[in-house]
Order: C-alpha cells, then structure tokens, then sequence
C-alpha cells in the first residue's frame, strides 16, 4: 500500500495518495489496538503522508476558490459592493444606479 501511495503521488493523483496515506495510518493504528503480536513500522511514512495532504489540501483550496470565482463569473457580478453613492468626474455626488431601487411606472 504504501508503495501505491507512493507511486499515485508521482503519477499526480495526489487527492488519491492523501486518502490512501490515511488509510494505512488508521490500518496501523487498529492492528496495534487490538494486536499485541503485530506491530507496524513505517518509517519515514508518516512524514510522507503528512507532506501529501499538506499538498492535497492546498490543491482543495485552489480548485474551491476556482470553483467560487467561476460561479461568481457565471452569475454576472463580481461581489455586490457597490456603494449607494458615487463621484463623477467633476467631483459631484450623485446616487450609484446599480442599487437603484426600480419602482412600476403605474403608481401613484
């Protein structure tokens, strides 16, 4: 197993290795719980892991926030700052028509 975790990380499924590098560490962690003949060495693997899910949660957060800018995008508007009042060019003050409320031409 870890020899697969190992070789997913070079190959780039590194989401992959992360679940698997979890794995072998619940698996090592349970046969040491209730096993007092088997006991599991990984080495240098805990590092290894700990080092790859440092890189897939970085990879979560670039795809979450790419996700998020793409259906801000999609939806036409930014981020709904807009101020209700804004300065022309001549410094004048005068009312921001994006947050302008639309009323029916019917009332009266």
């Amino acid at each position: 197993l870890i020899n697969i975790a190992i070789k997913w990380l070079r190959r780039g499924k590194i989401e992959d290795s992360a679940q698997l590098s979890d794995y072998i560490l619940e698996l090592r962690k349970e046969l040491n719980k209730r096993s007092n003949l088997v006991r599991v060495d990984l080495g240098d693997f805990e590092n290894f892991a700990k080092g790859v899910n440092k890189k897939a949660q970085t990879i979560s957060d670039k795809r979450s926030a790419k996700m998020k800018a793409k259906r801000l995008k999609k939806t036409g508007h930014a981020d709904n700052t807009h101020k209700a009042h804004s300065t022309n060019s001549r410094g004048q003050e005068m009312e921001n028509r994006k947050v302008q409320k639309h009323h029916s031409g019917f009332s009266r």
